[in-house]
């Protein structure tokens, strides 16, 4: 398989990696060339085995919205194929901004700010964008703040909004990996809506 710069793939081996893959995550390829005459690409920093990873197409994901490789989000982040089906009826049964942003409009402004704060922490001067490859223990660190839940954290922030943070930041994981993994046939019998 050959890639190009800009290309969506998932992390299908993350062995050997040094913790610099997840298996099932979703990485933007920064360069594709040849080692040694061996095929490699960029990930991250760091060339790895092309057949490490698999492209991620429309016809492979579904009904998911097919993504813009290049496109960039608010603040730089990148964007990345999310679960938003194209199906009306499924969308429906997501209702983002009534469902979620409606009723928790604080507490997401609350964790917007951890996020904003935590990407001047890991990655200062850089535009926010989510740095997988740093403090990525969200089970342990949900719980040692869910632990202080109440209090303020010594940067200001109250430690509930990092217990949210991390818990979408865990979510997300979980269903980055899914969309690897499951099939048609077992998306279709999901009472919600998913992607691939």
């Amino acid at each position: 398989m050959s890639f190009k710069k800009g290309d969506m793939v998932a992390c299908l081996d993350a062995r050997q990696c040094d913790n610099a893959l997840t298996k099932g995550a979703i990485y933007t390829v920064e360069s594709a060339s040849t080692l040694y005459g061996v095929p490699a690409v960029m990930i991250r920093g760091e060339y790895f085995a092309p057949e490490r990873f698999e492209l991620l197409r429309p016809s492979a994901r579904g009904n998911v919205a097919a993504p813009i490789a290049s496109a960039r989000g608010i603040g730089g982040a990148p964007t990345r194929p999310s679960t938003m089906p194209t199906d009306a009826a499924a969308r429906k049964r997501a209702p983002v901004a009534s469902g979620v942003l409606d009723y928790f409009p604080d507490a997401l402004l609350a964790v917007a700010a951890v996020s904003f704060d935590g990407n001047d922490q890991h990655n200062p001067g850089a535009p926010l964008f989510w740095d997988r490859s740093k403090s990525a223990d969200e089970s342990d660190a949900l719980m040692r703040h869910f632990m202080e839940r109440g209090a303020d954290d010594k940067d200001g922030h109250r430690h509930s909004a990092k217990v949210a943070w991390r818990a979408l930041a865990l979510l997300q994981k979980e269903i980055e990996a899914e969309r690897v993994t499951l099939t048609d046939e077992h998306k279709a019998s999901l009472p919600y809506p998913h992607g691939n």
